[in-house]
């Protein structure tokens, strides 16, 4: 009998990851949410439903549901910097932006270079106006200067970031990321010579790194 359920257990779990795919596509998040609960009925530890229904409450404005749910799925899974990103977002949403700063911290010591990261972490400094003072005390803060370019390349004020990205590119000239990023801004403004010199120093630096073709 036992068996007999656990075989049953995993067929019904199968059947509403499908449903819940379908709902997604469709956009009804809230039978995809049903779908997930129902698998977490059957297995509370399911990391994936776990994410998935965080991800759906958030969307659906039950900000402080999805943030008991990421630190579940956290508890499971602690070296998933997505999740950790999409906690400090979380946070972000209710005003929580300095409990915010630190998931993203922890995302970024996983993921370094996760551009989203960087630009979350950037809105969570710009909520608490902290860009000005944080470069007033520390000039040579890297890590604010690349936040503050990519709030900049999101507002479309591509002169300002490149600013941001060239004085971060003194810093850490190193930055695989930095460099491409500049790439692409450049590749946006029209000035592609500059652009592929910046390619060609990402590519001098990793050869290898499959995002730059």
């Amino acid at each position: 009998m036992g068996l007999f359920n656990h075989f049953k257990n995993k067929n019904n779990i199968k059947s509403y990851f499908n449903q819940a795919d379908r709902f997604m596509e469709y956009g009804d998040y809230k039978e995809a949410l049903r779908c997930y609960n129902q698998i977490l009925e059957l297995i509370p530890e399911n990391s994936t439903a776990l994410y998935n229904k965080a991800w759906l409450l958030s969307e659906l404005g039950s900000f402080n549901e999805s943030l008991e749910c990421y630190d579940k799925f956290l508890e499971l899974k602690p070296k998933d910097s997505d999740g950790w990103l999409n906690r400090g977002n979380t946070l972000n949403l209710l005003g929580r932006f300095d409990e915010a700063l630190r998931s993203f911290d922890k995302a970024l010591k996983i993921s370094p270079f996760c551009d989203y990261a960087w630009l979350s972490k950037g809105l969570s400094y710009k909520e608490l106006g902290m860009f000005d003072e944080a470069l007033t005390i520390d000039p040579s803060n890297s890590n604010v200067l690349h936040a503050k370019a990519l709030i900049f390349d999101r507002l479309k004020m591509f002169d300002e970031a490149l600013e941001y990205y060239d004085k971060f590119l003194r810093l850490d000239p190193d930055n695989i990321g930095g460099w491409n990023n500049k790439c692409t801004i450049l590749g946006k403004m029209g000035n592609f010579n500059e652009a592929l010199n910046c390619f060609d120093k990402a590519l001098i630096l990793d050869p290898n790194d499959g995002s730059l073709y």
